[in-house]
């Protein structure tokens, strides 16, 4: 039984919007909000499901038992507060809940607000969340509350007149001598997408420029986000670079675009939905999104963290983990090509290692399921060519 006992669950502390915000007023009590859950991974999950001939299915199996109590305790919680429980996914360690904003509010003891940032419009709080005192030791993360953006495109376009030659995606990859002998046939890549959309005729029209037959691009939707092109917004550029990187360079490859809310819970969902998908099974995610850690809440954190160890987990492609490619924060200029996969030591460099051309030597990063093997500014790996955020390294 769930206690009326509350304690602050203080890694959903959320600094209150940026005073530039105009607040418009309180979230109407009867608006529909829909909340991502997600629990604490146990320490034997990922580690018993990575010797299984189905890791995807195994993982799921193991947490529908390992998480059953924990669940039937936030269904508990859910139904004291007249939330509806909306999903439940034990692969993910994900309970969706849905009501109003007034159960919310108090279900999680917060106050909730309408903010306008002169783009657009979302729901914003301030300071920690409260949980009931027995839910602690199970809630990794509560997101969803708060909708402000959480993520931008990192694409850079540069001005016509400082553009003096350009390359197709498969020129460049041919520039990092990328083998040939492989198209990436039977392998799925997945391409986290917070925004914008893309259109079957400017797929065709790129690939045919390219020489190449198009891929087959399959939308993906997740928490309502779709494939909506919107030239106005900036982010269709983002999609279309990373379709016709990804299918210039693994031309054999199916391509699965996840489309989320720019939102905490939705650029979660939307990784946790890609390393689960049981129908495209992907053994590649590509993001081209981010933003500095300090805009994020230590629970988001945490949740992203777990979400990307799954996918050393179970995004496999035959023996070789999964591999996720992901520019940094635009603080730092900088862009990493990152392979997740278990390691024995407290730092290693993945085998064989994979340098970029400019820089000659591997990144050791501490940990166990993270290991950087390439980076690079982007400033220095040829400046003055429109692809040179590509992402793209070569076996070394």
């Amino acid at each position: 039984m769930v206690s009326r006992s509350y304690k602050e669950f203080t890694p959903s502390h959320k600094a209150a919007p940026d005073p530039s915000c105009q607040r418009i007023g309180d979230v109407p009590p009867d608006e529909r909000i829909e909340v991502s859950i997600y629990l604490k991974p146990r320490d034997s999950e990922s580690a018993a499901a990575q010797g299984s001939g189905d890791p995807r299915a195994d993982l799921a199996s193991r947490r529908s038992a390992q998480h059953a109590n924990d669940y039937k305790l936030l269904q508990e919680f859910a139904k004291d507060h007249g939330l509806s429980v909306v999903a439940t996914e034990p692969a993910k360690r994900l309970i969706k809940l849905g009501g109003t904003a007034a159960q919310f509010q108090t279900a999680f003891q917060t106050k909730l607000a309408h903010y306008d940032d002169g783009k657009r419009t979302f729901r914003g709080r301030s300071g920690a969340l409260n949980l009931p005192v027995e839910l602690h030791p199970v809630v990794e993360s509560v997101l969803g509350l708060d909708t402000r953006p959480v993520a931008q495109p990192r694409l850079v376009f540069l001005p016509a007149a400082q553009v003096s030659s350009s390359f197709l995606p498969n020129n460049v990859a041919q520039l990092y001598a990328f083998p040939t002998s492989v198209t990436g046939n039977g392998q799925c890549i997945a391409l986290i997408e917070l925004g914008g959309g893309f259109t079957p005729s400017d797929t065709t029209t790129a690939f045919s420029a390219m020489g190449l037959s198009p891929p087959t691009v399959v939308a993906v939707s997740v928490d309502g986000g779709t494939n909506t092109p919107t030239p106005d917004d900036g982010a269709d550029g983002e999609v279309a670079l990373d379709i016709q990187v990804a299918g210039g360079t693994a031309p054999g490859a199916t391509i699965a675009v996840y489309f989320a809310p720019n939102t905490d819970a939705g650029f979660v969902d939307a990784i946790t939905s890609a390393v689960h998908d049981t129908t495209n099974k992907p053994s590649v995610v590509s993001i081209s999104w981010g933003s500095a850690e300090s805009n994020w809440t230590q629970q988001a954190i945490q949740t992203m963290n777990t979400a990307l160890q799954d996918a050393s987990t179970v995004c496999r492609c035959s023996s070789r983990p999964v591999t996720i490619c992901q520019r940094t924060a635009s603080m730092t200029g900088k862009r990493m090509l990152i392979s997740l996969h278990p390691v024995p030591g407290p730092s290693a460099v993945v085998a064989p290692p994979f340098r970029c051309p400019v820089r000659r030597s591997p990144m050791k990063l501490s940990g166990t399921t993270a290991v950087a093997v390439a980076a690079a500014e982007s400033a220095t790996c040829f400046p003055s060519r429109p692809f040179n955020r590509t992402r793209i390294c070569r076996p070394a």
